[in-house]
C-alpha cells in the first residue's frame, strides 16, 4: 500500500524474493510444476496442479519469470492424491506423485507437445501409454553416501544440490531395495567405514548401486579406492537378506559426478543373465538396461511392429549400447548394423550376439561417420535398377503373379539387362519393382513363343503365331528383324529403405548424426509403390523410416526441427517409463516425406 493524494491506494513496485502470494494455477510447465500469472509475471511452482489454489513464497525472481516454492494449497484440485512416501518433495526424486495417474498421463503427453511446439515440430502426441506398475517399477537404484547427524546414510540428492536426503525404503523400487539399504548401512556402520566428500576428495564410500532382475540382485560399490575393505562379510550378510546377488567393485577416484568408474571387477557370486523378449543379455554393472521392464518391453515391441524384421530387411541402431533392440530383430531375420562408440559395449555386444546364436554387424565409433559407410556399402551391393512403363492389364498381371515374363524388343539398352537387376514398371502413378529372374534373346518374336510358351507372357490362352503377330503393336517388323525379342523373366519385391534406430541418451544426437541422415540418399520417387507381404524384400541404399527413442523432449525436439525438412514426424507416443516422476521416454516414427 501508499499515500497518494491523502489517500492509501494499493501498489505494486515489482516481485521481490521471499514474497508470499496467493496464485491460481493455470497450466502445467516443461518440468512438471504448476504455473500462475500474478501482475506481468509468469511464476513456476512446483508440486502444485493446475486449477489449484495456492500460497507460495517467491524464492528467484529474473525479469518476467519467478520461481516460488508450495507453501499451503488454499483450494487442491480434484486430481491431487495423498502420497506414499514420506520423503516426498525432499529427496529429489518424484516430482508428480501428488497427482492422480490419469493426470500424470495427460501432463507428461504436455510435455511432450510443447515441447514439439516450442521447436516447430508439426505432429500430434498422442496419449501416454501407461505402465503397468506405477510403484515398485524399478529395476535398478543408484544411491550416494552420506551423512547425517554423525551416522552414515544413503540415499538421494536434494533438488538442485548435493546434500544427500537419507533414506530407509523408495516406493519405487520392490522390498529388494529396503533390505538391501538395511544391511549395507549396518555393515558400514560395524566397520567404521569413512563415507567419500567431495569437497575434499577424501573418504571411501560414494555410491550404492544395484540391479534388481527376476530373483537376482547385482550390488555395485563405488569406492574412492582400489581395494574394498571387509568385502566378505559384507558378501555374506548380502547372502542373508537377498535370494540371488552379485557383488561388484567399482573404483572411481575422480573429483567428479560421474557415478561409475571405468571398470567393475567381480567378487562374489556369478555374472547373471536376462531375458528381454527373447535374448538373453548378460547383465553387467556398465550396461545400460532401462529401468522399467514392462514398458520397455512396450517399446520394444512396438518397434519390432513399426520395422517388421525379415530377412532382406537392413536395420542400424546408431546408439547400440550392447546390442540389445537390435538382437530382438535380428533374431526374426534383419541384417543388423549395431553402431556404438564405447569399445566396451561393442564387446558386450559381440557376447551378446554369439550366445544368441546370431550375425549382425556390430561397429565401434561414431555414428555420424560409420552411418554413412553403412549405406555406401549397401550401395555398393545393391542390384542395377532398370525402368520401364507397362499398360495396365500387364502391371495387374505381374502383381497377381499370372504374368513372368516381360517382352522387349533386344535393343542395346534391353541387352544391359541382367539375372538380379532390378526393373521399375511405371502405370498410371503407380510403381512396381521386380526382380530378373532370367533373360534370353531370340531373332523374332515368333521363335521367343515357341520356346517359352504364351500363357507367362501375354497373359493369354492365344498361340504362339497370333501372339507373335500382336507384338506389331509395339515394334515394327524392320525393329524386330534388327534387334531380335528378348523375354525377360521377372518376379515382383518388396522394394525397401534402411532402418535406422536412434536411443541417445538425454543430450539426444550429436549434431553430425543428425545431418548425416538428412544428406543421405533420396528414396526412389512414385506416388505409390506396390507391396505384398508375399513378396522377397530388396533393400536399397537410402533411409526409409527413422525410429527415435528419447528420454529427453527437449533433445527430441530440436532434433526433429532439424529431421523434418527430410522426413515427415508419422507419429509421437509417449510411454510412462517413469511413474511418479516428471520423466518421459517417447517412442517417434519418421518416414521419407
Amino acid at each position: 500500500m501508499r499515500i497518494i493524494g491523502g489517500r492509501c491506494v494499493a501498489y505494486f513496485d515489482g516481485m521481490k524474493q521471499n514474497d508470499i502470494l496467493t496464485l491460481q494455477i493455470r497450466d502445467v510447465g516443461m518440468c512438471g510444476e504448476g504455473i500462475a500469472s500474478y501482475e506481468d509475471y509468469t511464476v513456476f511452482v512446483p508440486f502444485a496442479l493446475p486449477d489449484e489454489r495456492v500460497e507460495v513464497k517467491v524464492d528467484y525472481v529474473k525479469r518476467n519469470l519467478a520461481y516460488a516454492t508450495l507453501r499451503r494449497v488454499l483450494a487442491p484440485s480434484a486430481s491431487r492424491v495423498a502420497v506414499p512416501c514420506g520423503k516426498y518433495g525432499r529427496c529429489g526424486g518424484c516430482d508428480l506423485m501428488h497427482a492422480d495417474y490419469g493426470l500424470q498421463l495427460e501432463i507428461k503427453r504436455k510435455i511432450v507437445a510443447t515441447a514439439l511446439q516450442k521447436a516447430k515440430v508439426d505432429a500430434t502426441v498422442l496419449p501416454t501409454v501407461a505402465s503397468p506398475k506405477r510403484l515398485g517399477y524399478r529395476n535398478k537404484i543408484a544411491l550416494p553416501f552420506g551423512m547425517a547427524e554423525g551416522r552414515i546414510t544413503v540415499g538421494f540428492y536434494r533438488e538442485g544440490t548435493h546434500q544427500v536426503v537419507g533414506i530407509r525404503q523408495c516406493v519405487l523400487h520392490e522390498a529388494w531395495a529396503a533390505a538391501l539399504i538395511e544391511v549395507t548401512l549396518r555393515w558400514a556402520e560395524q566397520y567404521r567405514l569413512q563415507v567419500y566428500d567431495s569437497a575434499t576428495g577424501k573418504g571411501l564410500l560414494r555410491h550404492l548401486v544395484a540391479r534388481h532382475l527376476g530373483n537376482h540382485t547385482d550390488v555395485t560399490m563405488v569406492i574412492n579406492a582400489d581395494n574394498l575393505p571387509f568385502w566378505r562379510q559384507y558378501a555374506a550378510a548380502l547372502g542373508e537378506v537377498l535370494p540371488e546377488y552379485s557383488l561388484y567393485i567399482s573404483t572411481n577416484t575422480r573429483r567428479n559426478n560421474v557415478i561409475m568408474g571405468d571398470r567393475v571387477r567381480l567378487v562374489a557370486g556369478e555374472p547373471y543373465s536376462h531375458t528381454i523378449e527373447g535374448v538373453s543379455v548378460e547383465v553387467n554393472p556398465l550396461s545400460f538396461l532401462q529401468v522399467n521392464d514392462d514398458v520397455c518391453a512396450a517399446i520394444y515391441r512396438r518397434v519390432r511392429e513399426v520395422i517388421e524384421p525379415r530377412a532382406g530387411k537392413i536395420v542400424v541402431d546408431a546408439f547400440a549400447g550392447i546390442g540389445t533392440l537390435g538382437a530382438t530383430l535380428a533374431k526374426d531375420g534383419a541384417d543388423v548394423y549395431n553402431i556404438e562408440i564405447v569399445p566396451e559395449a561393442i564387446e558386450d555386444a559381440d557376447r551378446l550376439y554369439r550366445k544368441n546364436g546370431l550375425t549382425g554387424h556390430n561397429l565401434c565409433g561414431d555414428s555420424a561417420v560409420l552411418l554413412p559407410e553403412v549405406l555406401r556399402k549397401v550401395g555398393q551391393n545393391a542390384p542395377a535398377v532398370h525402368e520401364m512403363h507397362l499398360r495396365r492389364p500387364y502391371f495387374e498381371a505381374i502383381c497377381a503373379g499370372h504374368k513372368r515374363y516381360e517382352l522387349r524388343l533386344a535393343d542395346e539398352k534391353r541387352r544391359r539387362i541382367a539375372s538380379g537387376d532390378l526393373i521399375r514398371f511405371d502405370c498410371e502413378g503407380e510403381a512396381l519393382y521386380c526382380r530378373v529372374t532370367s533373360t534370353a534373346v531370340f531373332p523374332d518374336f515368333a521363335a521367343l513363343f515357341a520356346a517359352i510358351g504364351t500363357a507367362d507372357a501375354v497373359d493369354s490362352a492365344c498361340t504362339a503365331l497370333p501372339a507373335a503377330a500382336s507384338m506389331d503393336e509395339f515394334y515394327t517388323s524392320e525393329m524386330i528383324e534388327r534387334y531380335g525379342a528378348m523375354a525377360i523373366g521377372v518376379e515382383p519385391i518388396n522394394i525397401v529403405g534402411i532402418y535406422v534406430v536412434l536411443d541417445p541418451p538425454r543430450k539426444g544426437c550429436p549434431e553430425a548424426v543428425v545431418q548425416s541422415l538428412v544428406s543421405l540418399g533420396k528414396e526412389p520417387s512414385a506416388d505409390f509403390v506396390k507391396q505384398n507381404a508375399a513378396w522377397p524384400v530388396v533393400t536399397m541404399p537410402y533411409v526409409q523410416q527413422v525410429v527415435y527413442i528419447s528420454c529427453n523432449p527437449a533433445t527430441l525436439a530440436r532434433d526433429l526441427a532439424i529431421l523434418q525438412s527430410v522426413y515427415r514426424v508419422a507419429s509421437v507416443q509417449p510411454y510412462d517409463m517413469f511413474p511418479q516422476t516428471r520423466h518421459v521416454e517417447t517412442l517417434c516414427l519418421l518416414r521419407k516425406q
